[in-house]
């Protein structure tokens, strides 16, 4: 029977080591999950439990230590925390840039993700011009573009300000039927989240999302009432 999972990890094992001659760390071990296509997925866990390590796994710009991952997409894109677009690139340049690699529409993708993210008057702006949430909405609107199959998202709300906060909560909503995203979060539970993928003692464990519950720590809880920490 053909597998309807998007991912599929099986005894996935991640070790740190800096240096060579560095002590080696155990950030993941004997990891086993499937993600399912088209819904959203949180990764929590505690400061230091490695999941923005994991999400570079799944995106492929880290090899795991041990086990496999098991992709049925390539179109996968990953959206890092902090911006390391050119600062001398403008958005429009940026969008362009993007589109000709991605073989994307430019007239057809490109007007839509600026006007959702508000970045319709910014095109000709510099990203070294832009505030730190200005450039995180750059970043998402270039991965909206492409149409990804999977998004993974490294703590998208750190850098929202509050007046597009709503909006971006809509984000979540209209892309879930299109795509699978898995984003990290921290205390904050997205609306339209239908699974929490808690990452603690190096394992990851996947429960569905309690319903309508916002900002509290009872957002993150396993059923037996373990915290996963802010």
């Amino acid at each position: 029977m053909k597998s309807t999972s998007l991912l599929t990890v099986s005894n996935l094992g991640f070790i740190y080591r800096k240096h060579w001659w560095s002590c080696s760390k155990e950030i993941i071990s004997s990891c086993n999950f499937s993600i399912a296509p088209r819904q959203v997925y949180a990764l929590a866990g505690a400061n230091g439990s490695g999941k923005s390590t994991l999400l570079k796994i799944i995106a492929g710009f880290l090899r795991p230590t041990s086990g496999s991952i098991i992709r049925a997409t390539d179109n996968i894109v990953y959206v890092p925390p902090t911006c390391h677009l050119p600062d001398f690139l403008t958005v429009a340049a940026i969008m362009q840039y993007t589109c000709a690699w991605a073989g994307v529409d430019y007239d057809n993708a490109v007007p839509k993700a600026l006007e959702f993210f508000d970045l319709d008057n910014l095109q000709r702006s510099a990203i070294g011009q832009l505030s730190f949430g200005m450039r995180q909405r750059v970043m998402l609107a270039q991965a909206l573009i492409q149409k990804p199959d999977l998004l993974l998202l490294d703590e998208p709300f750190s850098g929202i300000d509050a007046n597009f906060f709503s909006a971006f909560e809509n984000f979540f909503f209209d892309w879930s039927g299109h795509t699978t995203i898995i984003y990290v979060a921290h205390r904050y539970l997205a609306p339209g989240t239908n699974s929490i993928m808690l990452l603690e003692n190096n394992r990851v464990v996947i429960t569905p999302a309690p319903f309508n519950q916002r900002y509290t720590d009872d957002t993150f809880r396993q059923r037996d009432q373990k915290t996963i920490g802010n």
